[in-house]
């Protein structure tokens, strides 16, 4: 799943896209994606083969509006995937003292195959 998330969002010439943390001294626009869980869905049976799993995205950027701009890219790029099915449950502006620019937390649900 993280593969297909990272598919969907790589290529945008706003930002940059790691899998848990980003390089040491990164001062550009970039989002960090992390798995917060990865269940398979039950049915009355069984387990079935449906994947229900939670993304944490948090977005950095120098100044505010460029990081809401991001945030609002990847919160479409999520919702018009066509490889799943995405869902943007919490978008959070962060005050985060470690980080001298802006952040934004996305909590994201996606469904797929």
């Amino acid at each position: 799943m993280e593969q297909l998330l990272y598919d969907c969002l790589k290529g945008s010439v706003n930002y940059d896209i790691y899998a848990l943390k980003a390089p040491q001294n990164k001062d550009d626009n970039y989002a960090v994606y992390t798995t917060i869980s990865d269940v398979k869905t039950n049915n009355l049976n069984s387990q079935c083969d449906l994947s229900n799993v939670r993304f944490q995205i948090d977005v950095y950027a120098k100044d505010y509006p460029t990081v809401k701009s991001i945030s609002a890219e990847i919160q479409a790029k999520i919702i018009g995937c066509n490889t799943y099915h995405g869902l943007v449950i919490e978008s959070q502006d962060i005050n985060d003292s470690d980080y001298i620019g802006y952040r934004v937390t996305l909590d994201i649900k996606v469904w797929s195959k």
